[in-house]
């Protein structure tokens, strides 16, 4: 790292009088620790990591000074290991001065980030892995496993939790105590790790002899910052905090999102997630309680190499739902942003009646679990258990199986456990998009006798023009080859459905393996234009296949032109205009559609539409989607654009 030193002032910068403060994200341009290893990890000692450490802390302390020489800064919080930079709060008309500073990438906002058994662990075949033995002859349970919960904290004196807490940290309150005084991080712990101790073992955890670590991140009301959040995942990547990553926890469990708006992929929380899981982490995240629409997979669970898990309900007598297994109706779907299979799998998560708020009533057919120490949520049974249903109970029967995966195979690494859960789901009859790859399978998924192939497919969600790379992963440990499919679908119905109708193409095959690489270069000039399901199908030698799929939009003949602003604000007033290539106008029909509000249709050149307030404050984004429909030659097109919409 080369420490710029200018003249740079932002003196200027504030306005002493009505100072508003706000809490940011600042990224600095440099790599954070764990690419930087995994760039020229090969050619790295301890030695050389250490001395990068200590350049970024020096950076860090530089950029800060210049700060804090001019203007008071508060809640300073630095980020090394899986980002590089730090969050603080700084008077808002100085972020455009701090984005001016040598070595800041970009200034994000930090934003608001929210919480998203009875019956549950034998439907997943947890209870018959327990049976099982490991290679030094102990029951398969999640012994020696190390799991993480980033959340509101646990009530780590629990009966069923206390002989699990390794210890942890509390970054709502700054201290060494992470206790919950929500009850959100408690229960999720319970379907972790809970010993069933004061239920007379009745309910027990999928892994619960595993070690927990709490990092609470949340505060009594459920909500918390991106920050606090960020600095759990550097925890549990480093949870002595210094600088060796080789500690790193084996499983993080994270039941928490930024609600109410389609995940980024490429967002901040998103990246952070990704990174630990190069560092060694596998990381599972709940998808979200926005269903049933589509593209509702929130940040973090959206991201690439993160295991995105929806609900699936259990129970016989299950309401409203009506039966088990089926994906619960508040259970986010895909595909994501950039039209990538989300979530990966589906688990037990409950259901909800969404026709009272009454909790007794709500969370009746939800699932047990631990129940924190003076706090009131769920449905209570008693003391020491309650009742709640989500995609945040769904997250840790997933992660508690990636545990027992991690005893019974603790070579494996996260993308090949990912890849185990994936192969081994069972298929429970919805669309990819509710269900991703299926029910999650313990049993089958410890079983195997080595990891399946890899496949898996990393999309940029940009229109493909010209020649474009297919890039992704198609690796085993005994690898044959990998195969890439297409299936045409044209514009209209299904430009969101990796189940629509058609026949599977040939596209490329390779018997090279590749590991986040390109697979293929693909000139698309020669094919029409229109949304195209790509499918990727890696095998091994023992003839074991995977897959994975994502959607492509491919336009070379762009013969409409549609402007559209860049973003909108709520309350206020947008126009959309269609022309051709000559600028003439094109009478279209175009639909505005923006999340739980009733879509508006309009038809013409140049229509208006109004934004519709957003009435919750916290939120301060949502993604709406403008659809154009032209008719052209006896042929329908449609045309999906997204449009930020801004709270005031």
């Amino acid at each position: 790292v080369v420490l710029v030193l200018s003249t740079f002032s932002i003196a200027n910068a504030v306005n002493k009088d009505n100072i508003v403060f706000v809490r940011c994200i600042v990224e600095l341009d440099t790599p954070p620790l764990i690419e930087y290893v995994k760039n020229l990890g090969k050619t790295l000692d301890q030695s050389d990591i250490a001395r990068y450490r200590e350049n970024l802390i020096l950076l860090h302390q530089n950029i800060l000074s210049r700060i804090s020489n001019r203007v008071k800064v508060l809640e300073v919080r630095n980020f090394l290991n899986v980002f590089n930079g730090f969050s603080i709060k700084i008077p808002k008309n100085l972020i455009y001065a701090v984005k001016s500073l040598p070595h800041v990438k970009a200034v994000h906002e930090d934003c608001k980030v929210e919480t998203l058994l009875d019956h549950s662990v034998p439907l997943i075949n947890a209870d018959d892995v327990w049976k099982l033995r490991d290679s030094l002859g102990r029951n398969v349970t999640g012994r020696g496993v190390t799991i993480a919960i980033v959340d509101t904290g646990v009530d780590y004196n629990h009966p069923d939790l206390k002989d699990s807490y390794l210890g942890g940290y509390d970054f709502y309150d700054n201290d060494d105590e992470p206790l919950d005084e929500n009850g959100h991080g408690t229960h999720c712990a319970g379907i972790l790790v809970g010993n069933g101790n004061a239920s007379d073992h009745r309910y027990v955890g999928v892994a619960p002899d595993a070690g927990l670590y709490v990092y609470r991140t949340l505060g009594p009301n459920g909500d918390g910052a991106v920050s606090a959040i960020m600095a759990g995942i550097e925890r549990a990547v480093d949870p002595n905090g210094d600088g060796n990553l080789s500690d790193h926890v084996d499983i993080l469990s994270l039941s928490v999102g930024i609600e109410n708006r389609e995940g980024d992929p490429d967002d901040l929380l998103s990246m952070v997630v990704d990174n630990a899981v190069d560092a060694g982490v596998v990381v599972v995240a709940a998808a979200g309680n926005n269903g049933p629409y589509r593209h509702t997979v929130v940040s973090p669970a959206c991201a690439r190499k993160v295991i995105a898990v929806g609900a699936s309900t259990h129970l016989q007598n299950s309401h409203p739902s009506g039966g088990p297994d089926h994906v619960a109706i508040y259970s986010s779907r895909g595909p994501s942003k950039i039209y990538s299979i989300k979530p990966d799998i589906v688990a037990p998560g409950g259901d909800v009646n969404r026709k009272t708020s009454t909790p007794n009533e709500k969370y009746a057919y939800g699932i047990v679990s631990t129940l924190a120490h003076g706090v009131s949520i769920g449905n209570p049974l008693s003391e020491y258990y309650t009742r709640i249903s989500g995609t945040s109970m769904a997250a840790p029967h997933v992660a508690g199986v990636a545990a027992l995966i991690k005893q019974k195979h603790p070579d494996w690494n996260p993308m090949e456990i990912r890849a185990a859960l994936r192969y081994t789901a069972v298929d429970i009859g919805y669309p990819t998009t509710d269900q991703g790859f299926g029910r999650v399978n313990a049993l089958a998924a410890v079983n195997l006798s080595s990891p399946p192939p890899l496949a898996f497919l990393y999309a940029t969600g940009e229109t493909c023009v010209g020649t474009v790379y297919i890039n992704g992963t198609a690796t085993a440990r005994n690898f044959s080859e990998y195969t890439l499919y297409y299936k045409y679908v044209g514009r209209g119905l299904y430009e969101d459905d990796f189940d629509s109708p058609g026949q599977w193409t040939e596209l490329y095959a390779s018997n090279s393996s590749v590991d986040e690489g390109v697979l293929y270069r693909w000139n698309t000039t020669s094919f029409k234009d229109g949304w195209y399901i790509i499918k990727l199908v890696s095998t091994d030698t023992k003839g074991r296949k995977s897959f994975d799929m994502i959607i492509v939009d491919v336009e070379n003949s762009r013969r409409f032109i549609i402007n559209i602003p860049e973003y909108a604000v709520e309350g206020r007033r947008f126009n959309v205009s269609i022309s051709d290539d000559h600028n003439n106008p094109v009478d279209s029909f175009v639909i505005f559609r923006q999340p739980f509000k009733l879509p508006q249709i309009h038809y013409g050149s140049n229509v208006t539409f109004y934004a519709r307030p957003i009435t919750r404050p916290w939120i301060n984004s949502v993604d709406a989607r403008i659809y154009v429909i032209v008719l052209s030659s006896g042929k329908i097109e449609v045309h999906i654009l997204r449009l930020p919409i801004y709270n005031t």
